[in-house]
């Protein structure tokens, strides 16, 4: 069984600004193709249905007990919140329409799809890439077309007609009408290049994929003069991306694809540098053959090392924290930090244990095609959180074996089925390397489900918004029975693995919400917004078999900040920008919404005045914050300008060069002027800032965070800066 990871980052302080942006514009998890309605995700199937079709028979709906979530409410007026007469949860019907003019396409064709990895937190990339097709219709002349469907279901539909682009609508349940558009297919093409000399790239992968979704609009390689071309491609907001062998990262080039046009998006990409290094077993000291080396958790564009357990892998220097993971058979995957300039680096892999056991229904009778995983969260180093996640093969007779779990870690195992409501057990106990835990037959019973509606200040439904479902089945320490391990958030091990007690969902048109595949137990409801603190629902309770039912979170607007970011000559910002714009004020951060044209907004904002500013501006740019702005201002400017430099090394003690330090700029009685940048292989660093910023430079090591250094009233310009390390 091949063990599949991915590594969280988790950050603090400064370290957060840097990958957070990262994060964001890099994220697989944002919204696509919000076809007029799918709701959001809700109750059970039939736990004897395996074809994503459930029957007549309509599980028990249970009260809430608490409709309202308990937040302010100012400006509601008292008005009524009444919904539109709901469709049957049963049933997914729609519309296909032109994209130009709305009217009905007669004649498409629409398919049903599932994947399952849509329905939760999923970090198992072969699993994700399952998508099954239940069924398919024809639309009829006013273009609907209908399906009957489980309850609170996710699904997929795909919808085609020749002389239009191919889309998919993504986030689609029963209930509520899905409209989805077809436009004139669009093109992108372009040339794919070495960045240090300008040579064309043979053999690249290209691939568009929608922004924030596990989707794949197109793929295909360069040819030999460099040039790509992908053509019918639907109008979405995309990442055009691009990765070869013997280059050091992928590049993600952010579009904004629209129908019938071309787009020209030429690809450059870094060679980086060479790492070698061979992996060995940390008991025998012999080398480990086709293990898997690769720099990202995705383990994209691996290499396998040969008998002599040798490697070779081309990895880039850019800002941030760089790992190399290593993994394979039986082994506990390893993940090294690459610092600036390193060229060798030689890893030991560590044998682990294993834990098998039984899925089984209520009645003891095996259930076959469960999915489950053994998972364990923790922090790897400072401001650095891995979860380790290894995907256990589960035979027809719901056997089931996880190895390569590592000594230092508790695990928790995680089991979910058609029809049945999702479990998390914790294991009681660390295992030691080659030990092998049988935990059993656990039971999944009957799906239960969650559903409401989102809805504003006055009552009416709120299309669209991140709902998530936080919370795991109330036997979760079961497997503690027993043992001296304190229950499940208690003591001193984290045994909470965040994607395996989190699933979300976007509320449709007429603001309902659905959650299915729900044991249980007691749950959090979550309304997750860009700007502005959640709005929380706690006390969730569910039944198995049962859907919670008429919960309404309200979503209060408040005082907002509007405003765009411009270029200090009046030119138009420079082509799919995207940057991340904050307002900091005593009391309050927040993260306002960013769109393509430049502006943005704040909402729920406190009274009191706030600075608000950009963090990574375009290259070669800086921007000026606006200060003292007030709740409420609608005209706010945030003013690109041409960048000055700031630039200098980092020195220790003895005043060696230091490689891979943090360095950051902090302009006086400011927020902060420039992401961290890295120290190269000489301990230099180069930071773009303000023409005319004073302010400290900071210099801290990414894994000793009490070794830190300053520079004060450093102004723009200065080259010569040298930061010692102490």
């Amino acid at each position: 069984m091949t063990p599949l990871r991915k590594l969280i980052l988790g950050l603090s302080a400064a370290a957060a600004l840097v990958l957070g942006w990262w994060l964001l514009t890099a994220d697989d998890r944002v919204g696509v193709v919000t076809v007029g309605g799918g709701p959001g995700a809700a109750q059970q199937e039939d736990p004897a249905r395996t074809d994503g079709v459930a029957d007549a028979s309509a599980p028990k709906a249970q009260g809430s007990g608490r409709e309202v979530l308990d937040v302010p409410d100012e400006g509601a007026g008292g008005k009524d919140e009444k919904a539109a007469v709901p469709l049957d949860p049963r049933r997914l019907e729609g519309r296909v329409v032109r994209q130009a003019d709305g009217e009905a396409v007669p004649g498409a064709k629409v398919e049903l799809l599932h994947r399952d990895a849509d329905e939760f937190w999923n970090l198992d990339l072969a699993y994700g890439k399952r998508v099954e097709t239940l069924a398919e219709t024809t639309t009829g002349e006013d273009g609907r077309f209908g399906f009957d469907v489980a309850r609170g279901r996710q699904h997929r539909l795909r919808a085609t007609k020749e002389g239009y682009a191919p889309r998919t609508a993504l986030r689609a349940f029963g209930g509520a009408e899905v409209v989805i558009e077809l436009g004139a297919g669009a093109t992108v093409f372009g040339r794919v290049s070495d960045k240090a000399d300008g040579r064309p790239v043979a053999g690249a992968e290209v691939k568009v994929s929608v922004r924030g979704e596990s989707a794949t609009l197109g793929t295909t390689e360069s040819g030999p003069d460099g040039t790509y071309r992908l053509e019918g491609l639907p109008a979405e907001t995309v990442y055009v991306q691009c990765t070869a062998a013997g280059f050091g990262e992928q590049v993600w080039n952010k579009l904004d694809i629209e129908p019938g046009k071309e787009h020209r998006v030429d690809l450059e990409l870094d060679k980086g540098r060479l790492l070698i290094g061979t992996v060995t077993d940390a008991t025998t000291g012999k080398p480990v053959p086709g293990a898997s080396v690769a720099r990202s958790w995705t383990f994209r564009d691996d290499v396998l090392t040969d008998g002599a357990g040798r490697y070779a892998l081309a990895v880039s220097e850019r800002s941030g924290y760089v790992a190399l993971h290593v993994r394979a058979e039986g082994y506990v995957e390893q993940v090294e930090p690459i610092a600036v300039g390193v060229e060798r680096l030689d890893v030991v892999l560590r044998r682990g244990g294993s834990v098998k056991g039984r899925v089984v229904d209520g009645s003891g009778a095996a259930i076959a095609g469960a999915y489950v995983a053994a998972g364990a969260s923790y922090t790897a180093r400072q401001g650095i959180g891995n979860t380790d996640w290894i995907r256990a093969e589960v035979d027809r007779n719901g056997f089931f074996e996880a190895d390569g779990l590592d000594p230092m870690h508790v695990y928790s195992l995680y089991m979910r089925a058609p029809g049945r409501g999702t479990k998390v057990y914790i294991l009681p106990r660390r295992l030691a390397a080659g030990e092998v835990l049988d935990v059993g037959d656990l039971r999944l019973l009957a799906a239960g489900g969650v559903e409401g509606r989102v809805v504003d200040d006055e009552g009416q439904p709120v299309a669209g918004m991140e709902v998530s479902l936080a919370g795991h089945n109330a036997d979760a320490d079961r497997l503690l029975q027993g043992t001296t391990a304190a229950p499940l958030g208690e003591g001193r091990d984290n045994r909470h693995v965040y994607q395996f007690e989190m699933r979300d969902s976007r509320s449709a048109a007429d603001g309902s919400f659905r959650f299915t595949g729900v044991a249980a137990g007691t749950y959090e409801l979550r309304i997750n917004r860009r700007g502005g603190d959640p709005i929380e629902l706690s006390g969730v309770e569910v039944r198995d078999g049962e859907v919670t039912e008429g919960l309404v979170l309200r979503l209060v607007v408040g005082l907002t900040i509007e405003g765009r970011v411009v270029r200090a000559d009046g030119q138009p910002l420079p082509k799919d920008t995207w940057m991340m714009v904050m307002a900091n004020g005593p009391g309050q951060y927040q993260q306002g919404e960013y769109r393509s044209d430049g502006t943005f907004r704040f909402e729920s904002m406190k009274e009191g005045l706030v600075t608000v500013s950009v963090l990574k501006p375009p290259e070669g740019f800086a921007a000026r914050p606006a200060r003292n702005v007030a709740a409420g201002a609608k005209d706010v400017e945030i003013v690109l300008v041409r960048a000055a430099e700031v630039s200098g090394k980092v020195v220790d003690a003895d005043g060696k060069p230091v490689a891979g330090a943090f360095v950051s700029a902090m302009a006086k009685g400011g927020p902060s002027q420039a992401l961290v940048h890295r120290t190269d292989a000489e301990g230099r660093f180069s930071i773009e800032v303000l023409p005319d910023f004073v302010g400290r430079i900071t210099v801290s090591m990414p894994n000793q965070p009490m070794r830190q250094g300053h520079a004060d009233d450093v102004p723009a310009g200065r080259q010569d800066i040298e930061v010692v390390l102490k």
